[in-house]
């Protein structure tokens, strides 16, 4: 498909019509085609590269979005996450805003908090997840 897309930026024409959408189509039967639970795909990225592209394998629709939601930026700014292990297919939620008074407390809060991550999840956290599992999506399935 990669290639085609570029075919079809450079000017030439394709067999099939891309699609792309900027929006999250997660659905519960990808999901469930994966062995895959909600809450859990946030925190792995071979989990969270496998939702994203569990509607391309079973519908053909050519796009993933990474990641899920708008939780890796506000994990950025030092927010503590709710994942909602105890709801079926509930998105994360800001449990603490972890606002910040100065640039400076921002940068010292997202070294602690990137330590403090570091420790819970080694060589994890929602950013980290995020790029592996780009790397994951883009190497098994648009390369």
């Amino acid at each position: 498909m990669r290639e085609k897309i570029l075919d079809l930026l450079s000017g030439k024409k394709i067999d099939t019509q891309p699609a792309f959408s900027g929006l999250i189509h997660v659905t519960a039967e990808g999901l469930q085609s994966e062995g895959l639970i909600f809450h859990e795909v946030h925190h792995d990225a071979q989990k969270l590269a496998k939702a994203a592209a569990s509607t391309f394998k079973l519908s053909g629709f050519p796009s993933a979005v990474l990641p899920l939601d708008l939780y890796v930026e506000a994990e950025a700014l030092g927010a503590e996450l709710n994942f909602r292990e105890d709801r079926e297919f509930e998105f994360p939620q800001v449990k603490h805003a972890g606002l910040f008074g100065s640039a400076k407390d921002l940068v010292e809060r997202l070294r602690k908090s990137s330590l403090e991550s570091s420790k819970r999840h080694p060589k994890s956290g929602a950013y980290t997840d995020s790029l592996r599992s780009h790397q994951i999506i883009k190497g098994r399935y648009w390369e």
